[in-house]
């Protein structure tokens, strides 16, 4: 896949700035001058200096934002790697000679691979891959118990296996430099089902009878890093004046450098993003933090678990009655259970005031003219429900469902 990523030039890697100016000269501020423009003295961050270094060389200036001056672009092919193997088995035993027992097991795996985030630059492995280990297995038995009289035990498990690969660690993200590290966080998916079916079939006379139940247990568990880190970044748009600090100090350097008081940049933008990317500088800091049940954060770099969970069963009786040689009367009746999703753990919360009331309420502020700050429920509260707190779930179970 042709990628394009934003890179350093030559001669901002090296810690110089190019600047071009209303005299129509283009200066090179070196180390020297950009310590004597940082208020601070420091010039140029190591660290920064260090990340440049390990970025390649641009091949193509005219994606830079400055074409090529400060910022440069670099084009290549990156390689995307897919699999997608799978591997199927089938089983049938005879557990008897007389073929009244026999056994089907079956199975379906997968082992599917893509790259998801490319490799940022030659010669890197991909970010993240996405893999696929979900599968499934099936085992029926039937017995022939009597003349008149089958069962059919099954049972089945489908297991969802996805999982996602990626970087640990705090981001960093620079003005116009795409730094050598994608971002995409890991996160894992299991969501196994397991089902279990008897169905029993009885002859007798007149009538065949057929009874059995189907009991499935869900579940649903996730691991995310998404908010495991801080983020860090600089952009230009962030700073206090859109940076005229930095501007007024460099065309105070020129000023002097050149003795001509009304000197000024050209193209004072990309001289900005350019120091402050150097200098190290952050505009925005953020970091999202997950809580357990008790209210204590959890240590950064561990990742948010939610365990899902619901359970569900149908139980049905029918029979076919052959009332005469041209009558005949199917009837049953099935019942069926969809249990509520939950979260096994108990780190399940739901409003305390109803959200369908709530919105209720605001319609009624509407109509009367109230702000919404003057309303009963103008702010929303949340408390731990579920199985595991002791209370119900999100809605309550339907058990009519005949």
């Amino acid at each position: 896949a042709n990628h394009l990523h934003k890179l350093p030039s030559n001669t901002l890697r090296a810690g110089t700035i190019m600047a071009k100016a209303s005299d129509g000269n283009t200066y090179a501020l070196g180390p020297d001058a950009l310590k004597a423009i940082d208020p601070l003295h420091l010039g140029a961050s190591s660290a920064i200096l260090s990340l440049l270094a390990s970025m390649p060389e641009g091949n193509d200036t005219s994606a830079g934002s400055d074409s090529g001056l400060n910022f440069s672009g670099f084009r290549f092919n990156a390689p995307m790697v897919l699999g997608y193997p799978a591997y199927v088995g089938k089983v049938d035993l005879k557990l008897d000679d007389q073929s009244k027992h026999n056994l089907s097991v079956r199975t379906t795996i997968a082992d599917n691979a893509r790259d998801l985030a490319l490799a940022q630059y030659p010669g890197q492995v991909a970010n993240s891959v996405e893999l696929n280990t979900s599968y499934g297995v099936g085992a029926s038995y039937t017995g022939v118990l009597r003349s008149n009289l089958i069962n059919t035990a099954s049972f089945g498990l489908t297991n969802i296996r996805m999982e996602r690969t990626g970087t640990l660690g705090s981001a960093l993200t620079l003005d116009q430099i795409d730094v050598p590290t994608d971002l995409t966080r890991p996160f894992k998916r299991d969501a196994p089902t397991y089902n279990f079916i008897d169905d029993l079939t009885w002859n007798k006379g007149s009538h065949t009878i057929t009874t059995g139940g189907n009991l499935r247990l869900v579940r649903n568990n996730r691991t995310s890093f998404a908010n495991s880190f801080a983020s860090y970044s600089y952009g230009r748009g962030s700073l206090l004046g859109l940076g005229s600090d930095m501007v007024t100090a460099t065309q105070a350097y020129l000023a002097q450098l050149t003795g001509n008081p009304n000197i000024r940049l050209t193209d004072a933008t990309n001289v900005t993003r350019a120091m402050g990317d150097l200098f190290g500088v952050i505009t925005t800091a953020s970091m999202t933090y997950s809580y357990d049940a008790d209210g204590n954060p959890l240590p950064v770099g561990d990742p948010t678990v939610r365990n899902f969970a619901s359970n569900e069963f149908e139980l049905y009786y029918g029979d076919n009655w052959r009332a005469t040689s041209n009558l005949t009367l199917t009837y049953g009746v099935r019942y069926m259970y969809l249990g509520v999703p939950y979260e096994t753990s108990g780190l399940q919360v739901a409003p305390t005031f109803a959200l369908q009331d709530y919105w209720q309420e605001r319609l009624a502020a509407m109509a009367a003219g109230t702000p919404m700050n003057q309303t009963q429920h103008s702010l929303l509260s949340y408390d731990f429900i579920g199985p595991k707190n002791g209370k119900d779930s999100w809605y309550a179970p339907d058990r009519n469902n005949f």
